[in-house]
């Protein structure tokens, strides 16, 4: 192997990657390297058997069981056989999964599923139902954490998209399962259907995310876009992740790992392309991370806007209380000055400022002051 790339890992947040072919190149010079000392990645059961039927490949790092098209929205049968062919699978591999992630989709035979690939998840009550049973047999039986992941490329509208993470949330909720929210999935949903792909991250339950997944974007000959692990990640990716990350999204109470999911073959021949598109992703966690230690810290309350509130009331009680404030500047003490003192003295007095006293209970006055007239009878003393 060549030598690892370093990865930004904190506490908190941490690079990992998808398997590709490129780590197998049997010519040591073409081979891709892992990243970093401690790589984590994610297999599907044909990467994991290519990775364990070569003699001269080290062993398999901390690694995810990636599952893409699975039995989650079919019946009871059909569940259990796929669990207990997950499980067969397991006890013949000398390397073992650390966690199962698995894609939110409908019925196999169904849709896109008949043709090999994902089927729609619309989030009907039977497919949630379907899905938290599977889950929570596969948790119980493997013993492994399990996550979900958002499949759907291709919602028919808005309305589509919100149920599906409505229920996606539900089956979080129900079975404990961490989500991995794969934020290409995300952004071609949004504009395959038209909506502005911010809105969405407000349906996505944050609390419970531990993985995003990052991966390049194809578009179609007729304008639709798909998804495309043999593509640099998309700058639309990059900025959704920026959004998350800017915005604290992510409640950073356990640790998240963001995966490049560089997964094809043809990035052997792409090795700078590789490389740049982990280093990126690196330097936005790091640029997070260092916000994160040099900002305020968590414990300290935010004002909600405070600043602004007390800057509004100033700004009323100067128009309700007409001449106070050439008064003030007569006697050589500016408005402002003299505003901020009266709230110093209500405060010291151990009042609350009311703009009326008629919007609160009798039982409350005493312990509250009307903005306007108290703040006159403190300038009529102050400035006399």
């Amino acid at each position: 192997m060549q030598t690892t790339i370093q990865p930004v890992r904190d506490d908190l947040l941490r690079v990992g990657g998808a398997f590709t072919p490129g780590f197998l190149d049997p010519d040591p010079s073409r081979r891709l390297a892992l990243v970093g000392e401690n790589p984590f990645l994610e297999f599907g059961f044909n990467e994991w058997r290519k990775w364990e039927a070569l003699d001269d490949v080290p062993a398999v790092p901390e690694f995810s069981l990636h599952l893409g098209r699975t039995a989650i929205c079919e019946g009871p049968r059909e569940q259990a056989r796929y669990i207990d062919y997950v499980m067969d699978q397991s006890a013949t591999r000398r390397n073992k999964p650390t966690s199962i992630g698995v894609h939110v989709t409908g019925d196999r035979a169904l849709g896109g599923g008949s043709f090999g690939l994902h089927s729609y998840f619309s989030g009907t009550k039977e497919e949630e139902e379907r899905a938290v049973r599977f889950l929570s047999d596969l948790n119980r039986t493997s013993g492994l954490p399990v996550w979900v992941e958002n499949a759907n490329c291709y919602s028919a509208s808005a309305r589509g998209i919100l149920d599906a993470w409505q229920a996606v949330t539900r089956i979080c909720e129900k079975t404990g399962s961490g989500l991995i929210v794969d934020l290409a999935h995300l952004y071609i949903d949004a504009v395959n259907c038209g909506v502005p792909v911010d809105v969405l991250l407000g349906a996505i339950p944050w609390s419970q995310v531990v993985e995003l997944h990052l991966s390049g974007v194809r578009t179609g000959r007729d304008g639709t876009l798909h998804d495309g692990h043999s593509e640099a990640v998309h700058e639309g990716v990059w900025s959704l992740l920026d959004t998350v990350l800017d915005q604290r999204l992510i409640t950073e109470t356990e640790p998240v790992t963001v995966i490049v999911e560089h997964a094809d073959l043809t990035w052997t021949d792409r090795a700078d392309q590789y490389y740049a598109d982990f280093a990126r992703a690196e330097s936005v966690l790091e640029r997070h991370r260092r916000a994160r230690t040099g900002g305020a810290a968590d414990t300290e309350p935010h004002d909600y806007g405070v600043p602004y509130c007390r800057a509004y009331l100033r700004q009323l009680c100067n128009g309700w209380i007409p001449g106070l404030a050439q008064a003030s500047e007569q006697r050589g003490l500016s408005y402002a000055e003299l505003f901020d003192q009266w709230v110093d003295d209500v405060r010291a007095r151990g009042k609350r400022i009311v703009l009326n006293l008629d919007e609160i209970p009798p039982a409350e006055r005493p312990g509250a002051v009307s903005a306007p007239q108290d703040l006159l009878a403190y300038a009529k003393e102050k400035l006399r």
